[in-house]
C-alpha cells in the first residue's frame, strides 16, 4: 500500500542501483513525488544516477539505501517548480539533494558559532529550578510548624499524665496477681505475659484453663491461684481457630447452665485473622477489646498477629500494641512457639534471647513462661525466662488433654518438706527440689524458707561462719498449714481478691482512654 502522501512533492528513499534487465538504468525512487493537481503517486526511475551523485556523499556513493526525508522540491510557491516538466526527475533529485546538504551545513554551523552556550545555560536554569524547589520546600515545612505550634496540644488526651507522687506511691506501683501469689507471681495486671514452647505441648491447653480462672469458673492452675477479671475475656481464635473450639468445649464438657451462661456474657471469641494488620493499626488489639467490653486479651498464636515475627518494625510495632492496651487497663497474654528446626534441634531456651523473633516481641512482656519437651510427652517442663518475683523453678506438668486439665507432678513444697523432716538448711532444701546445691539454687531455697518465717510457719537460727550452718526448723502454725487443716495462703490470697472485686480494681482502669489517644 502507498504510503499517505505529504502535501507538496515528497522524496521518500533512493534505492541503489538495480541490474536486473527490468530496469536497465540507474536508480529505483519508491514513492518520489506526489502532485497535489492530480493527487497521485508515481513510482519512477532516475537515467542520471550518476551525475546527481556527483560531488555529493563520494564516502559512499553505492549505499543500499539513502533516506531524504522531506525534500520539498515542488510547491506550489516556487514559479521555477511550476514551469518545470513535472516529471524532470534528475531534476527533483537534484534539487532535493542540494537543499538537504545545504540544511546539514547550516545546522552544523549554528552549533559551531553557538559552542557551549546552550550547555552552559541549561545547566544554569536547572539550577534555578532546584534552588527554588528548595526554597519552596523550606517554606512550606516553615508553615507547616507554625501552624502546630499554634495548634499545640489541642484535641490530644492528656489524661495518662499523673504526678510524681501518684505514680511513685499510687496504686500502678502495687503488684496484683493475676495467676500467682505475691511473692510468687507468673502473670502480673499491668504486664503483658507469654507461654512460649513448641507445638503440643500444651500452649492452648494452659490458655483455656486460664480463661476459666478469669471468668471465675476455676480456682487455681498448676497449683498458682488464678484471680477472676471484672470485665469480659476476649479470646483471639487466630490459629486454627476449629481445633481451639473442640478443645475449649472439653473444658465444659460438665457445664452447668450457670457457667454456660457466664460463657454467654463474659466470654467473646474472635475467629481467624485480625480484620487489620497491627503493622498498620498498632491499636487495634485495644479498640477490638474496648469494642467487646473485654478487660482482658488472649492472643493466640503470636504468628497469627505478626506478620513477620523476625523483623524489628514488625515487633515494636506489636510492643507498642501490647503497651496501648496495657495502659488501657486491658491485661494481655499471648502464645508463642519457636520456629520448627528450632525445636526440633536446639535445646531448651535459658533466657529470651533464645525465644525466635524480633527483640521488641519479648521486650514489653512482663513474664514469659517456657514449656520444653516434645511433642506427644505425657510430662512436659514449665519454667520461667522472665520472672516478676520469686522463681517456682521447674515444674513436671501433666496435659490430661481429654479433660483439659493440667496439673504438676511431684511438686516441690518447702513447707511440706519442712514438716517432713523437722528443720532443715538451705543446702539441703535446694538439694531436694534441684538435686544440685548451687549457690543459685541455695540462694532461691534461702528467700522461700525465710517467706516461711515471715508467716510464721517456721524459725530461723542464724549459723556462724566456720560453725553450723543456718537452720529453719517448722513451728505447730506451720505443721497445721502442711497437713491441710488449713486453706493454703494462694488459695486465701484468692479470696481476698474476690472479696476487693477481682483484679483490675487498682491502677489505669480500663476503657479510661479514647479512640483518638495519641499512641
Amino acid at each position: 500500500m502507498p504510503r499517505a502522501p505529504v502535501r507538496g512533492t515528497y522524496l521518500h528513499r533512493a534505492v541503489a542501483p538495480s541490474r536486473s534487465p527490468s530496469s536497465p538504468a540507474g536508480y529505483h525512487l519508491d514513492r518520489l513525488l506526489w502532485s497535489p493537481s492530480t493527487r497521485q503517486n508515481w513510482r519512477l526511475a532516475v537515467s542520471t544516477a550518476d551525475d546527481m551523485w556527483a560531488g555529493w556523499d563520494e564516502a559512499a556513493p553505492d549505499a543500499e539505501v539513502t533516506y531524504i526525508h522531506h525534500a520539498r522540491s515542488a510547491q506550489a510557491g516556487e514559479p521555477r517548480r511550476q514551469q518545470r516538466d513535472p516529471l524532470d526527475v534528475d531534476q527533483a533529485v537534484a534539487e532535493a539533494v542540494v537543499r538537504l546538504k545545504a540544511a546539514e551545513l547550516a545546522r552544523q554551523q549554528l552549533a559551531a558559532e553557538r559552542g557551549d552556550a546552550d550547555f552552559e545555560r541549561m545547566v544554569a536554569d536547572e539550577a534555578q529550578r532546584l534552588r527554588a524547589r528548595k526554597d519552596a520546600a523550606e517554606l512550606v515545612a516553615a508553615e507547616r510548624a507554625a501552624t502546630a505550634e499554634e495548634a499545640g496540644l489541642e484535641g490530644l488526651d492528656l489524661s495518662p499524665a499523673v504526678s510524681g507522687a501518684e505514680f511513685v506511691f499510687g496504686t500502678d506501683a502495687e503488684l496484683e496477681p493475676i495467676w500467682g501469689t505475691s511473692e510468687m507471681t507468673l502473670w502480673a495486671a499491668g504486664e503483658a505475659m507469654m507461654i512460649h514452647g513448641p507445638q503440643g505441648l500444651g500452649k492452648t491447653t494452659l490458655a483455656h484453663q486460664l480463661v476459666k480462672g478469669l471468668l471465675g469458673l476455676q480456682d487455681d492452675l498448676l497449683g498458682f491461684p488464678v484471680a477472676p477479671t471484672t470485665g469480659r475475656v476476649l479470646y483471639l481464635a487466630m490459629d486454627r481457630p476449629r481445633q481451639a473450639a473442640r478443645a475449649l468445649r472439653r473444658q465444659f464438657e460438665q457445664a452447668t447452665q450457670a457457667e454456660r451462661a457466664v460463657l454467654d456474657e463474659r466470654l467473646e471469641v474472635w475467629k481467624g485473622p485480625l480484620p487489620a494488620p497491627l503493622l498498620t493499626r498498632p491499636g487495634l488489639l485495644r479498640d477490638l477489646a474496648k469494642r467487646f467490653g473485654a478487660s482482658v486479651v488472649i492472643v493466640d498464636s503470636l504468628k497469627d498477629a505478626v506478620a513477620k515475627l523476625s523483623d524489628d518494625e514488625h515487633g515494636s510495632n506489636y510492643n507498642q500494641a501490647i503497651q496501648m492496651c496495657l495502659v488501657a487497663g486491658i491485661q494481655v497474654c499471648d502464645l508463642h512457639h519457636p520456629r520448627k528446626s528450632n525445636a526440633e534441634t536446639a535445646g531448651k531456651p535459658k533466657g529470651v534471647d533464645d525465644i525466635f523473633g524480633s527483640t521488641w516481641l519479648t521486650a514489653g512482656h512482663g513474664s514469659i513462661v517456657n514449656l520444653h519437651g516434645k511433642t506427644g510427652d505425657l510430662v512436659v517442663e514449665l519454667s520461667m525466662l522472665k520472672l516478676v518475683n520469686d522463681d517456682p523453678g521447674t515444674l513436671q506438668v501433666v496435659h490430661d488433654h481429654e479433660a483439659g486439665v493440667s496439673t504438676v507432678q511431684g511438686a516441690f513444697d518447702h513447707l511440706v518438706a519442712l514438716a517432713a523432716a523437722g528443720s532443715l538448711t538451705a543446702q539441703q532444701a535446694a538439694n531436694a527440689e534441684h538435686g544440685s546445691s548451687s549457690a543459685s539454687n541455695v540462694q532461691k531455697a534461702r528467700r522461700k524458707l525465710d517467706k516461711l518465717v515471715e508467716k510464721g510457719w517456721a524459725t530461723v537460727v542464724e549459723g556462724k561462719r566456720g560453725g553450723a550452718a543456718t537452720t529453719w526448723t517448722v513451728t505447730e502454725d506451720g505443721k497445721r498449714v502442711a497437713s491441710g487443716s488449713k486453706r493454703s495462703a494462694a488459695h486465701q490470697q484468692r479470696e481476698e481478691r474476690l472479696q476487693a472485686g477481682g483484679f483490675g480494681t487498682g491502677g489505669v482502669q480500663a476503657g479510661r482512654w479514647s479512640n483518638d489517644d495519641p499512641f
